[in-house]
């Protein structure tokens, strides 16, 4: 044998041994925890998987259960937001009602009446004032 192929060897034989004694402390560590968390026997372990699946079952039942019931909630209170912005609209719709159009307006433009509303001393403004501000602003953004 050579010396290369002797040198080849106790390199190998060392990197055996290294990964050899890695997989006994490991082993050693799996050992330890085995025996520290309080299981004694097969039976004894297999009984506490039993109540952990059965803990572990109802904080998930519990969870699906807040989950559905906040599913609800959000349901409800866009239903609300809806009911809220149609009746808005339909208060806007019902002070025009030569102005059949007006009813496909969007929720931002039922605001917008809405504020004017508030300015105008609690009574919509007609059509015709309503362009004429659009007509200023407009004419003010183009300055």
């Amino acid at each position: 044998m050579n010396i290369f192929q002797r040198s080849e060897k106790q390199r190998f034989r060392k990197n055996v041994t290294s990964d050899i004694e890695q997989i006994k402390k490991s082993i050693s560590l799996y050992e330890k925890d085995a025996t520290s968390s309080g299981f004694t026997s097969k039976q004894s372990f297999e009984s506490g998987l039993v109540s952990f699946k059965q803990k572990e079952y109802a904080v998930l039942s519990q969870n699906e259960r807040e989950k559905s019931a906040l599913f609800e909630e959000r349901e409800i209170l866009e239903k609300g937001k809806v009911a809220i912005e149609n009746r808005s609209k339909r208060e806007v719709v019902f002070n025009y009602p030569n102005n059949p159009e007006i009813k496909y307006i969007d929720h931002k433009t039922v605001e917008s009446f809405q504020e004017l509303k508030k300015i105008s001393e609690g009574n919509f403004p007609s059509i015709e004032m309503v362009k004429k501000g659009f007509e200023t602003i407009n004419q003010v953004r183009e300055k």
